[in-house]
């Protein structure tokens, strides 16, 4: 009789082939199930993961800007409500004047006068100079060329002030605002070239000039009413340059909420497309799991037959 030799190597080196196969896709698709993604690597599919990478890079951008924006926001906000105090100093500024030009006031009630100007003039000073959180002077306009980042200082005497900013303001881009405003042309006008607006009216050399008025006593009560009657029409003049100024910042806010809105569009749209890239159908992924976990069992138990083979089982 003769013996034929069975040879077995060839079958348990494909069931450990099998097993190995079935291995590393359960644990693949273990792994996108725990990320709840489809494509981990750029390996996985080399087209998604380019267009992912390139949806992701754009979804930072409109972070970025998202962030930009926010900080334009609130700096706007502070130099809108800075812009509405001048205001109204201004406004008190122009009652006192009217009140300084009465005929029956004593040379002392002119001084008490003259001191709460100044106290406004002082406080103008301080808003002109007002600076956000991260140091950026609110009316800085394109820069401020003086090392203690106030774009106005006052010196004397005589006592003035002086500018120490580049005069102009940022242009607003399609997802960004300027985050300063114009301070020479809303305190000063003397570089402007707005049709809106004429007249050379320094805001501060006027209220200087009216409190020099009103505290010189060697002046006629006619001389005196005369010049501070033209102090109050400048300071008008001021005032509806500072109602410009503050229109204008009100539209930058406005603009700053559409720009939000457009932001935020962009950003789901970004999402949208990321996920359509890269997301895990998870019902799908769990079938296939539950598939391949029984293709992993089969192969074990084949393997397991696959052992059991011998020369003496055949003889027996």
């Amino acid at each position: 009789m003769g013996i034929t030799r069975v040879a077995t190597a060839h079958a348990f080196e494909a069931s450990i082939t099998r097993i190995g196969q079935r291995s590393a896709e359960l644990t693949e698709l273990q792994d996108q199930l725990s990320a709840g993604k489809r494509v981990l690597r750029a390996s996985d599919d080399p087209v998604a993961a380019t267009l992912a990478e390139r949806e992701h890079n754009r979804l930072l951008r409109s972070e970025a800007d998202t962030r930009a924006l926010e900080r334009s926001r609130s700096s706007l906000q502070l130099a809108e409500g800075a812009v509405g105090q001048m205001g109204a100093l201004l406004g008190r500024f122009q009652e006192l004047l009217v009140q300084g030009s009465n005929s029956v006031l004593t040379e002392s009630d002119r001084r008490t006068i003259s001191l709460e100007m100044r106290g406004l003039r002082d406080q103008l000073l301080n808003l002109a100079n007002v600076q956000d959180a991260e140091g950026n002077a609110l009316l800085g306009g394109l820069g401020v060329t003086h090392a203690s980042g106030r774009p106005f200082e006052q010196v004397g005497p005589p006592t003035s002030v002086i500018p120490h900013l580049l005069a102009g303001q940022a242009a607003a881009t399609e997802v960004g605002l300027p985050n300063r405003v114009d301070g020479d042309f809303a305190l000063r006008n003397l570089a402007s070239a707005d049709p809106g607006v004429s007249g050379n009216t320094d805001l501060f050399a006027i209220m200087q000039r009216a409190i020099d008025t009103l505290e010189d006593p060697a002046l006629s009560t006619s001389a005196r009413s005369a010049a501070l009657a033209h102090a109050n029409a400048d300071l008008q003049t001021g005032q509806d340059r500072l109602l410009l100024v503050r229109g204008r910042l009100g539209e930058l806010l406005q603009r700053a909420d559409s720009i939000g809105s457009l932001l935020q569009d962009r950003s789901v749209a970004g999402q949208q497309a990321l996920s359509q890239l890269t997301d895990l159908d998870m019902v799908r992924a769990i079938s296939e799991f539950q598939t391949r976990q029984l293709g992993l069992q089969a192969a074990l138990q084949s393997y397991g037959q696959v052992q059991r083979l011998s020369l003496f089982q055949f003889i027996a």
